[in-house]
């Protein structure tokens, strides 16, 4: 991107701005993404040496950067993206393990341990509908959250009215 200070160089733009400075476009330059843009406005860098700065900063190891490790690695695999195939991040559809959303708990618990994934998809009535996903952890408290709670007592826990509780015959 240039700067435009001076009057000369294009009259409609002039009458239109009236002199100010503005922002031009180089003719080969490519159209910059979100990221750039974003970069630039929170950073301050210019537009072509966003990408290059990133990486200089990300891979010199600064204590200056103040980035922490994990911004850190978060915008290395940002940067990284450009390389990756999407196809090396594809997994098969014969391949993808889901469950229904009425799945019953004990078989839900079974899909996980056969799977060994900690997040399953959750698909309404095809695969092809996804509704949501389950983590194992959100399936470990919903279990201890059931398991804290006191039963009641009624016919299916085997309290019933008879001999035991002081009826004579």
């Amino acid at each position: 991107m240039s700067q435009s200070p001076t009057r000369s160089e294009s009259p409609a733009v002039d009458t239109e701005h009236r002199g100010l400075p503005m922002v031009l476009p180089d003719q080969g330059e490519l159209h910059e993404g979100w990221l750039t843009r974003v970069m630039r406005i929170l950073f301050g860098w210019k537009a072509a040496a966003t990408r290059a700065d990133l990486e200089l900063v990300l891979t010199a190891e600064q204590p200056e950067s103040g980035f922490t490790p994990a911004e850190a690695a978060m915008l290395k695999n940002i940067l990284g993206l450009r390389e990756t195939r999407i196809e090396s991040v594809m997994v098969p559809r014969a391949d993808i393990v889901a469950v229904q959303q009425d799945i019953i708990i004990g078989e839900l618990v079974k899909v996980f341990a056969s799977a060994g994934h900690s997040r399953l998809v959750v698909y309404n009535d095809t695969l092809d509908d996804p509704t949501g996903m389950v983590h194992i952890r959100d399936l470990w408290a919903f279990m201890a959250a059931h398991a804290a709670i006191e039963p009641r007592p009624g016919p299916e826990s085997g309290a019933s009215p008879g001999p035991e509780s002081g009826e004579t015959e």
